[in-house]
């Protein structure tokens, strides 16, 4: 494979990388999954995250990954605390998701600007047919709807 992209979670042991062909690959500390291998096991060797689409980017936050896809939807998967995954508040048990899932807040494509020191801020732009545009704000980026 020709990696052509790495993400490495700051202090967390986990790396992500990219191939030219889109697919993703996750090794290292896997506590609350954030490998996205279905399981909150770590990996001494890169192991392929099955269930993504062809992937353009890849991000590794705290306790934490995510994914642009080459359709524009946006995956992430590990820690669960405080929102910090884009799927609002899950439930009270539900402390990680260890598999990707697709941001359903985000029906069309979005745009990932920047990482800063493991926290990701990602700005996502999205024009309803009222082309107005929504603002909100978390601990962890701001997000335009």
């Amino acid at each position: 494979h020709s990696i052509i992209d790495v993400a490495l979670g700051s202090g967390d042991s986990h790396t992500l990388c990219l191939t030219a062909e889109g697919l993703v690959f996750a090794w290292g500390d896997g506590d609350y999954g954030k490998l996205g291998n279905g399981s909150c096991n770590g990996a001494q060797l890169p192991q392929l995250i099955e269930t993504l689409p062809l992937i353009k980017r890849v991000f590794a936050g705290s306790q934490f990954s995510m994914a642009l896809s080459c359709d524009g939807k946006l995956y992430s998967w590990g820690k669960a605390y405080d929102g910090r995954l884009g799927h609002g508040l899950l439930d009270k048990n539900v402390q990680c998701l260890n598999t990707p899932k697709q941001l359903s807040a985000l029906q069309v494509r979005c745009c990932v600007f920047s990482i800063v020191n493991s926290i990701i801020t990602f700005l996502t732009l999205h024009l309803r047919s009222q082309r107005s545009l929504w603002m909100s704000r978390s601990a962890f980026g701001i997000v335009l709807l």
